[in-house]
């Protein structure tokens, strides 16, 4: 099946443009994105590669409430695809949601890919049914080839999933102390380059205001801000998790930002697989529900439940308990955008607003006609009430079978 955007030989990305995207990547390469041109370049080519899925996929089994294990044969398999080259605690209370007990309805197949891109064009080619990538990366193919066959039905991350941060002693205090500074980002054309360009309109500066250079995303990234190679650096809010539980202090730019209603990682699905699937879809909804809970309530319970399953995961050296300590850090950064009442459901749990995806599109400075073609509130709408209180108690009394 056809990828919906063009492939890297075709027509659409010139050898001009691979030359300059390659330029762009060069590991440690300076970064300036001066003109709307250049960006759009940059997101064509971005938007070209095709994913390479890597050899990680694993089935979860399922138990009920009470623990009791049933035959997997007799369920519905959800393909999910998580975005990230492994499979990390953050997010494994909903794709471990049947092993924790939060739904006996279905199985979960676990596929890592490499990026958000990764996910949004397996859930435009039907490879995945349901994924969590952060909204830019489907309203920017959106934008520039309309309808591509994926809708958000659950929506997670109530705030933004990323953000700038600077050294404890730095000078900077806000978005608009960055101008003439040096921000990293993982590499060119990526998710965190786009929050920082959305970051930098915020406050009525522009992409060529600031030096962006490629650092990675692991220890080297947290070096290089640490040891000031860069100013300010732009990464999802769980690695910073991770930098805090390897002893790396920051401090966060965003509280200062403006106001903003975007939106972060929320999840998505194929459109035909939703439109084929509706009861499937609401009960995995609920499982999110539910996961949430989890997750702020008992994480320790998750992660510990996380490396049981995935053991290969441990970083080499720590024992389960050093490696849990370290990853608390990490839940507890994403746990902080989900916005959830642990007294009583809300009534819009896991719905979007047509201003949401507003500030989505101009903070990245994206056109789409109608935004409706990328999201659904059909499925939370239909989830009906979530006992709280009932996940809640489950949450802080549960014991691993």
């Amino acid at each position: 099946m056809p990828l919906p955007w063009p492939r890297p030989d075709s027509a659409a990305t010139t050898p001009t443009d691979r030359r300059e995207l390659a330029r762009h990547l060069k590991a440690g390469a300076r970064s300036r994105l001066r003109t709307r041109k250049e960006k759009a370049m940059v997101r064509r080519a971005r938007w070209a590669v095709v994913p390479v899925i890597l050899a990680l996929t694993v089935s979860a089994c399922s138990e009920s409430d009470g623990g009791s294990s049933t035959d997997a044969g007799e369920k519905p398999v959800i393909q999910q695809y998580h975005c990230s080259p492994t499979l990390a605690s953050n997010s494994s209370a909903i794709f471990l949601g049947p092993q924790l007990g939060l739904t006996d309805k279905f199985t979960i197949n676990v596929t890592s890919v490499s990026g958000t891109g990764a996910c949004v064009q397996a859930l435009s080619t039907g490879q995945a049914n349901v994924s969590s990538p952060a909204p830019a990366a489907l309203a920017t193919p959106v934008s520039e080839n309309g309808d591509i066959g994926v809708k958000y039905f659950y929506e997670l991350a109530r705030s933004d999933t990323f953000n700038i941060m600077v050294k404890p002693d730095s000078p900077i205090q806000g978005y608009e102390d960055l101008k003439g500074k040096r921000v990293g980002i993982n590499g060119a054309g990526g998710v965190e380059q786009s929050f920082a360009i959305g970051a930098l309109k915020s406050v009525g500066l522009a992409a060529s205001d600031v030096t962006f250079i490629a650092v990675g995303n692991g220890a080297a990234a947290a070096k290089a801000l640490q040891e000031g190679k860069v100013d300010a650096m732009s990464q999802v809010d769980i690695r910073w998790g991770t930098f805090k539980a390897q002893g790396f202090e920051f401090r966060d730019l965003t509280a200062s930002a403006p106001k903003s209603q975007t939106f972060g990682a929320s999840y998505a699905a194929n459109t035909k697989w939703l439109e084929s699937n509706k009861e499937l879809a609401v009960e995995f909804a609920r499982m999110i529900a539910r996961a949430t809970i989890m997750t702020i309530v008992n994480p320790e319970a998750v992660i510990r439940k996380f490396y049981q399953v995935y053991p290969q995961f441990i970083t080499p050296g720590l024992s389960i308990d050093k490696q849990i300590e370290a990853d608390l850090p990490v839940l507890a950064a994403r746990s902080a955008k989900y916005g959830f009442d642990l007294e009583k459901q809300t009534p819009d749990l896991g719905q979007f607003t047509a201003e949401q995806w507003a500030a989505v599109l101009e903070f990245n400075d994206l056109t789409v006609k109608d935004p409706t073609v990328m999201y659904t509130n059909d499925i939370a709408a239909a989830m009906g009430d979530i006992d709280v209180k009932k996940w809640v108690e489950y949450a802080k009394n549960y014991k691993d079978g």
